[in-house]
């Protein structure tokens, strides 16, 4: 279970820096799991799509 929350926690990470220098728009999901060295897959398991990893940064 620890493992599940640091990857959380790099996808995270990686996404507001992604949404930061990019904006929504141009945020890249693929880059976003690189960046956080995670599969898409790992994305999606705890995010529905590029709208709920927002929505879990802003909240």
């Amino acid at each position: 279970m620890g493992d599940e929350l640091e990857t959380r926690e790099k996808l995270l990470e990686s996404a507001m820096a992604e949404f930061s220098e990019n904006g929504y728009m141009k945020a890249s999901l693929r880059k976003i799991c690189a960046d956080a060295g995670v599969t898409t897959g790992a994305l999606y398991f705890f995010f529905k799509n590029k709208n709920d990893l927002f929505k879990a940064i802003v909240d």
